[in-house]
Formats: C-alpha cells, sequence, structure tokens
C-alpha cells in the first residue's frame, strides 16, 4: 500500500459465482511501512450473475439493530452490439487431421511405464496425458481385439508439452497377428528437433491387416525418459491438409467500439494448445494478416473450453474502433500442432441469416479457402462497469434490486441479506452488505 492510500470505494472486486468475501478497511497508510488505523465498518461483498427476479443472500455477522447499509453494482463491463448467432446446422475444425482413429476400444500395452504414466494414456484422446517409460529401448503396443484386424497404413505420434525432447528418434513400427511374433512394417530413424505437442506422422505401404500393432523405440532425442503424449493408427493416410486458421468476415452497418467478442466454441478429446483470436483488416476478399489495431486481439486456452458449443470470452487488451460499410476479420489460430482426437470447433450455421454480412473462411498450406457458411459470435462494445443500482422495498416500487433483511424465507433477520432482481433483465452486479 502506498502512502495516502485507505481502500476506497466498494472495496476488493469479488470473483464472478465464487463465495462471499468479507472486507475490513483498517486505516491508511502513511508511509511505505506504517499504517494509521482507525475503526471502520465491515464489508460483505458477492458478485453473481442474478437472471430476472432471480435472487442472491449474503450471510453476515448479527444485526440485531438492523442498522445494515446495501448497496449494489453493475459490473457488466460489455453491452452486446452484434449477435450473429443462429440455428447450428454445421461448424469448422481448427488443426484437426482429418482421419478415422483405428484406435478405439482396444487395449493399449507397454514393456514398463512410470510415474503412473500407463500405455492407455497415449491412446486416450487426451493431451494432458502420456506414456512414460525408463530405461529406453522400450515398447507400446494396441490390442484391437479378436475380430479386428487391421490393415494399418498411417501412424501419428504426440510429443509431450515441456519435455519434447523425450519424443522417440529411432523405433519401428510393427505387427503381429499373435502377439508374440513381430514383422517390422516401418522404420524410422533420426527424428530430432521435436516441438512441445507437436504431431508427426509416418506413412507407409501395407496391404496386411493384424490384430497387434506396436512402437518399438530404440532411442530418444535427448533424454534418459520416453513420453508420447498421443498416438493415432489409420488404414488411410489423410487426404487434405489440416486447417491452421479459420476467418469470419464482419461488416458493421453503424461505427462502433469493440471491447470484446464471444465465439461460439467447443472442444474435441482434451487439447491444450493457446487460441489466439485476432481482428485483421481486409485484403481483397481474405484476412490481410494486419491488425486493426494494436490492442485488436486476445487469446484463450483449449482446456478450459466447454465440450458442447458455448459462448467463449476473447476480452481485447483496450477497446477499439471499427468502421461502417467496412469489411474486417475475426481470425482464429492456435499454437497446438494438428491432431487426430484433440481439436477445437467453431459452431456456424448454413440457414439462418446472420445479422450483418458475414462468412467463413479457411486457411490450410497458406492458402484461404471459402466455407460457404457462418460462423457463430457476438461482438460487445464496452460498457461502464461498477455503475451504482437502485434499490428497493421487496415489493411495489421502481427499482433494479429488491432487498429484504433476511435469507429470503423469512428467517435469518438478523445475520442476512437478500437481494432480487427486479429489472426486467438478467444483471451481473455485485452485492454489498456493510456493517458497523
Amino acid at each position: 500500500m502506498a502512502a495516502g492510500d485507505s481502500n476506497v470505494g466498494i472495496g476488493p472486486t469479488p470473483v464472478l459465482d465464487a463465495e462471499q468475501i468479507e472486507a475490513v478497511r483498517i486505516g491508511v497508510a502513511i508511509s511505505s511501512t506504517e499504517v494509521m488505523v482507525w475503526p471502520a465498518p465491515v464489508q460483505y461483498l458477492k458478485r453473481v450473475t442474478l437472471d430476472d427476479a432471480a435472487q442472491s443472500t449474503i450471510t453476515h455477522y448479527a444485526d440485531a439493530f438492523h442498522q445494515r447499509k446495501t448497496a449494489a453494482y453493475v459490473s457488466q463491463a460489455s453491452v452486446l452490439l452484434v449477435d450473429n448467432t443462429g440455428s447450428t446446422d454445421s461448424q469448422a475444425t481448427l488443426r484437426r487431421l482429418e482421419i478415422t482413429d483405428a484406435c478405439q476400444g482396444g487395449t493399449a500395452s507397454a514393456g514398463s511405464n512410470v510415474n503412473g504414466d500407463v500405455p492407455a494414456h497415449a491412446f486416450d484422446d487426451d493431451l494432458t496425458t502420456l506414456w512414460e517409460a525408463s530405461p529406453v529401448p522400450e515398447w507400446i503396443s494396441y490390442d484391437f481385439g479378436s475380430g479386428n484386424d487391421e490393415a494399418i497404413q498411417w501412424v501419428s505420434i504426440t510429443a509431450r508439452r515441456n519435455f519434447p525432447e523425450r519424443a522417440p528418434s529411432d523405433f519401428t513400427i510393427e505387427a503381429s497377428t499373435d502377439n508374440s511374433t513381430w514383422n517390422v512394417i516401418h522404420t524410422v530413424t533420426g527424428e530430432t528437433g521435436w516441438q512441445d505437442t507437436e504431431t508427426r506422422q509416418y506413412s507407409f505401404s501395407n496391404s496386411t491387416a493384424y490384430r497387434y500393432w506396436r512402437i518399438n523405440v530404440s532411442a530418444v532425442v535427448d533424454a534418459d525418459y520416453l513420453n508420447i503424449t498421443d498416438i493415432a493408427m489409420s488404414e488411410t493416410a489423410p487426404t487434405t491438409d489440416p486447417i491452421d486458421k479459420l476467418a469470419e468476415q464482419i461488416e458493421l452497418d453503424t461505427s462502433a467500439t469493440v471491447q470484446e467478442v464471444r465465439l461460439w466454441l467447443q472442444k474435441a478429446g482434451n487439447p491444450n494448445g493457446l487460441l489466439t483470436l485476432r481482428i485483421e483488416t481486409d485484403n481483397s476478399g481474405e484476412p490481410s494478416g494486419t491488425l486493426v489495431d494494436s490492442s485488436a486481439h486476445a487469446v484463450a486456452n483449449e482446456i478450459d473450453l466447454p465440450t458442447s458449443y458455448d459462448a467463449v470470452s476473447f476480452m481485447l487488451a483496450a477497446p477499439i474502433a471499427l468502421s461502417d460499410s467496412t469489411p474486417y476479420w475475426l481470425v482464429l489460430s492456435t499454437d497446438r500442432y494438428a491432431n487426430a482426437d484433440s481439436y477445437v470447433q467453431w459452431a456456424a450455421f448454413t440457414a439462418d441469416p446472420p445479422d450483418v454480412p458475414s462468412s467463413l473462411s479457411s486457411q490450410s498450406d497458406a492458402t484461404w479457402q471459402d466455407e460457404s457458411k457462418a460462423a457463430e459470435y457476438q461482438l460487445y462494445s464496452p460498457g461502464l462497469p461498477n455503475q451504482p443500482c437502485t434499490l428497493g422495498r421487496w415489493a411495489g416500487g421502481t427499482r433494479d434490486l429488491a432487498v429484504r433483511h433476511d435469507n429470503g424465507t423469512g428467517t435469518s433477520l438478523d445475520s442476512a441479506t437478500t437481494f432480487k432482481n427486479t429489472s426486467g433483465e438478467a444483471l451481473e452486479v455485485i452485492l454489498l452488505v456493510e456493517l458497523e
């Protein structure tokens, strides 16, 4: 605390939909090491999203004489500007290897594993888990089950995040009908320079179906441990390059300032890359690669994405101005390598007309292509956070929130205060009760 600070205002900002917090103002700093203490009230704060007519209760120490003070502040920092959502009937996929992974429903095995990182982790479609073994050489196998022989001609291996040097450098891809006699199908040597969660693909000619397949590793890049995050196998290699970027063209009817972009996204498997959203200018109907403004970008972690389509917020570093009747692009990318089982999808629709002219494009191998659909997103302009709400009695009157001195059911009159949203719309608010 710097000299002169006294923690004024409504106190610390509580976390949305978390537990309430209590704050006591202890005094004012008179130097970098000294605080002048004075008696001060206790503040109880809670940050919640309340639908219309919804209630929230703050509990506090006893206030028998009902001298408590109450307040509420709208904490929503954005106002809906453009709603480009519809009836989802399509999607676009980011950084996916377009193959059908045959490793489904079988059994993984290995010569050994350490640190609880079992061989099944290499086939669980989760980029946050792995198989780990030491020392090398070591092998990992997959049993497709009786009657499920596979004529594999394509294998992918994904390196571990933070330890790519533990990826295999020399190995053979082998197959067996009896899990005893192994035939070498493909040999790989000198695989160095792996990057975090990098997926490398290996195609080879094979027309014979086998029940058992394995990767037999004789050396790793530069470590005593062998780590593999993911293995996929297929009878056919991908016929198209993975999509590296997705971009939705936007064009506003009126000039506006944008603070937040929400995209309707979902994850498959468990990708763990970093998503980046950029607002770029247009270059002959394609993203130019140039930001509209130095603040026109934001990030989100793939691992935090929902498993079914929902809004994912990208809050720009600062509000940016967009002109009317001018095409711009929302460009989405990830630092994750393409993977067959763990990837991100952006919801889209083809049937409903969007609010504003829009179209979705994808980029593969540095070439943009029209997807003939519209991606789902919302644009928000900055609002005025922490604006005071009007409070009033529980029944009747014009107010944003109604307040009563109990837990909402007529009990705990001394130790609870209940707020009800009467504004007619959903509000994100900070609720405050202050007691001397």
